[in-house]
């Protein structure tokens, strides 16, 4: 208890009285400060992997078309026009496809491999830096003097500014281009004996060396068409000395973006080729199956998050970069918010070495998940209560859990390729064409739940010999792959993929066989009907005769006969039901499920999902939600303590469509000054300070859209939102 007397005075100030000091245990502390760091350690682990294989996929996938368009810049076709000299540009049109935020990036590499490979001097322009001419051309102007290695020459570019042209460029490639190259090679075959010589300028006739001016014209839909026409018209006249080549980024349909800006007269300077960017569906699909959908990384991501990721993907800009950016944010909140993820390795072995090196407060914080906790519910409670308590037991049955996850892992996505390689080519597709389908289906549910996959199994149980033989090769195919990745292990296991490839060997083998018995019934089935015509005859009276007939029309309309091939199929799609039931359980029923799927769909719609409307509107309705002040904390009525912008944003919906501004003053002054003592006729002026908030909040309200002048009446605004 604070004594009075110590703390009162005449100014009634604060005093400071330091809190005493607390004793912590250090154990405890250290521990979890291990495990954060472990686990931060762990993440930055499996991103770069998953980073290094990202940018693998990139690299390849872009390769062939960067290589195609460094082919043909250097390949440039220099033919002359007739009597003019001329020559034309050498362009390039590059479809690069709709998502814009993966553009930046794509030029950004184009632009490096070009730099490296064919020439220096790259330019890469913008519509939104080339409003005019001038601009254009003092942007072109600063990029050439930045991939100059002079000084001097740089310094010459600099001192232009804007006041670049295409002769002072011609002048330049003239003196510094071409004159330096001859220069370089006439001191090389200098030295060099007459018959080198003589090759040397026989190839130089032949082919052009001159490094060429690459312009990349990055989003070309958005540049002006007096512009491109201008300046197209002005570098043709100077094609005869200065090599240009232009790429054209395109993101829609080129037919259509050359008649809207290229008019005939630029088209005929221009020797258009058009290249094809990868699209970004098959990039993504390369991500799913080399990242996502693969037992090679001990982290996923649960069906909704996957469906939720693909969704923004498919709906809003097609951006693998987007993409990506919320894959490592999902495998960072995985790992930060998870404390048991610690045990969430690139490998079982050190999974399971981990566990067995942990104490049992460690260990319990595995108990607390909910799948471990179920199993545990299913065992029986003495027993259960025994291994919770003892560190030994409880680390054995992690252990053994943790050995059970992986190797549900390893079997789980190989049936997965499996079953979406007999069901792909199905008529009205029930199991989806894409893997990432079946993964999203099955995730929660069991597989034989599925009315999809019951239907994909009707249409199988009609499939031909060519069709099964076709399915069963390609499963075995992909079983040796996996073998051949993995490895393999004994096992007794019947539902493994290795039994499931030896039963899939032995039937190809009898469907693939010349064998023309299959397309008939078995001999036992006739001998079955010989026993039946003896058993007729030995009827001796009328009412066994129709109780034979009778039974003889049942079993008709029961059982059907079958074929050897219709018998054999039969035992396939048996065997395969069962093979994709057990290895296709759903995840969420594991133990250890929340240690290795990141499974928090609301947290990736709140932080990759942007909504500025409602969030701008949640900020002004209840300030408090983002400014934690105890004064904002009740939104039920307008405060003085509200910012004034929210003040102002309260009042308007009060309103209808006009809204008067000097009752919308009155109603604003009214509040701010609500706390204020003093004289309520004193409150009825409107001082300046008042008015300038008023002014301030209004403008920020129509900046964000919410209201606008209107020419009805001078006084008023007009309310443009509605909730």
């Amino acid at each position: 208890m604070i004594n009075d007397e110590n703390t009162t005075s005449i100014s009634k100030d604060c005093f400071f009285f330091p809190a005493s000091k607390k004793k912590f245990s250090s154990k405890v502390g250290v521990g979890k400060n291990e495990m954060s760091k472990a686990r931060k350690k762990l993440c930055d682990e499996v991103w770069g992997e998953m980073e290094t294989i990202v940018n693998t996929l990139h690299d390849e996938l872009q390769g062939n078309l960067f290589q195609q368009l460094l082919t043909f810049i250097q390949g440039r076709n220099l033919q002359a026009t007739g009597i003019t000299s001329q020559v034309k540009i050498s362009t390039a049109v590059l479809i690069t496809g709709v998502n814009m935020p993966d553009h930046k990036s794509l030029f950004t590499s184009l632009s490096n491999n070009i730099s490296n490979d064919v020439s220096p001097y790259v330019v890469s322009l913008q519509s939104r830096q080339s409003i005019n001419m001038k601009t254009l051309m003092k942007s072109f102007g600063t990029q050439l003097a930045a991939s100059l290695k002079n000084d001097d020459e740089r310094s010459e570019f600099e001192k232009r500014g804007a006041m670049v042209t295409m002769s002072a460029i011609e002048e330049w490639y003239l003196k510094n281009v071409v004159d330096g190259e001859a220069r370089s090679s006439k001191s090389s075959s200098s030295k060099s004996s007459p018959s080198k010589r003589r090759k040397v300028a026989a190839a130089s006739n032949q082919s052009s060396t001159k490094q060429p001016i690459v312009v990349i014209f990055e989003d070309f839909e958005a540049f002006p068409r007096k512009l491109l026409h201008d300046f197209i018209l002005t570098s043709s006249f100077h094609t005869s000395k200065l090599e240009l080549v232009f790429i054209f980024g395109v993101s829609t349909s080129w037919e259509e973006i050359s008649q809207r800006l290229l008019s005939h007269s630029s088209m005929v300077h221009l020797d258009i080729v058009k290249f094809q960017a990868p699209a970004p569906s098959r990039h993504l699909s390369f991500i799913f199956d080399k990242i996502l959908l693969t037992d090679e990384f001990p982290f996923k991501l649960s069906g909704k998050c996957l469906q939720l990721a693909l969704d923004v993907f498919l709906r809003y800009d097609f951006s693998i970069s987007n993409f990506i950016r919320s894959l490592k944010f999902c495998v960072l909140e995985h790992f930060r918010k998870q404390p048991a993820s610690v045990i969430c390795q690139m490998t079982v072995e050190k999974a399971a070495s981990l566990v067995n090196s942990m104490k049992l407060e460690d260990l319990k914080m595995f108990t607390s998940l909910n799948s471990v906790q179920k199993y545990f519910a299913s065992m029986d409670q003495s027993k259960a209560k025994e291994i919770k308590s003892c560190r030994k037991l409880l680390k054995k049955e992690l252990v053994t859990l943790v050995h059970a996850i992986y190797g549900y892992h390893d079997n789980y996505f190989v049936t997965m390729k499996c079953l979406n390689v007999m069901t792909r080519h199905l008529p009205n597709l029930p199991m989806g064409k894409q893997i990432r389908e079946i993964f999203c289906a099955c995730h929660r549910k069991p597989l034989g739940d599925l009315a999809q996959f019951r239907e994909a199994f009707l249409y199988l149980r009609v499939s031909s010999r060519d069709q099964l033989t076709k399915y069963f090769q390609s499963c075995i195919n992909i079983i040796d792959d996996h073998v051949e990745h993995v490895g393999t292990s004994p096992t007794q296991d019947p539902h493994s993929p290795e039994n499931y490839r030896t039963e899939l060997v032995r039937l190809l083998t009898t469907l693939s066989s010349d064998d023309s018995d299959l397309d008939y019934y078995d001999s036992d089935e006739y001998e079955e009907a010989e026993k039946a015509v003896e058993e007729m005859s030995k009827v001796k009276y009328t009412y066994q005769l129709q109780q034979r007939l009778r039974e003889k029309r049942a079993a008709k309309t029961t059982k059907k006969r079958k074929t050897k091939f219709e018998k054999l199929r039969e035992e396939a799609l048996l065997r395969s039901r069962d093979f994709f039931e057990h290895n296709l359980r759903p995840p969420v029923n594991m133990e250890l499920y929340e240690v290795f799927y990141f499974d928090s769909p609301q947290t990736m719609k709140e932080r990759l999902i942007s909504s500025p409307r409602l969030n701008i509107e949640t900020a002004l309705s209840d300030p408090y939600y983002y400014i934690k002040v105890k004064e904002l904390d009740n939104c039920a009525y307008i405060s003085s303590s509200f910012p004034d912008v929210s003040i102002a944003y309260k009042l308007h919906l009060e309103s209808g469509s006009l809204i008067n501004l000097y009752d919308w003053l009155k109603a604003f002054h009214v509040i701010v000054t609500s706390d204020y003592s003093g004289d309520d006729d004193a409150n009825d002026d409107i001082d300046e300070t008042t008015q300038a908030r008023f002014v301030q909040a209004v403008s920020e309200l129509q900046l964000m859209g919410f209201i606008k002048p209107t020419k009805k009446k001078i006084d008023h605004m007009q309310r443009l939102t509605w909730s």
